[in-house]
């Protein structure tokens, strides 16, 4: 997934031009029907301050 920022007045100048969202996932199946898994994301453009989100959750299957 990608973003492009134009900034005020349509110029597209600066460091926030271009954003990608990044993920990496895992899931482990504790039992048969029981599931846990985690996502990180991170949001990578060139500005310094990149932000990571990371999701934690557990499933059931029926």
């Amino acid at each position: 997934m990608c973003a492009i920022h134009h900034g005020e007045n349509g110029d597209t100048g600066g460091d926030g031009i271009l954003s990608a969202l990044v993920s990496v996932s895992a899931s482990y199946r504790v039992t048969r029907d029981w599931s846990a898994r985690v996502t990180r994301n991170r949001v990578v453009k060139r500005y310094t301050h990149d932000t990571d989100v990371i999701l934690c959750g557990i499933g059931y299957r029926f």
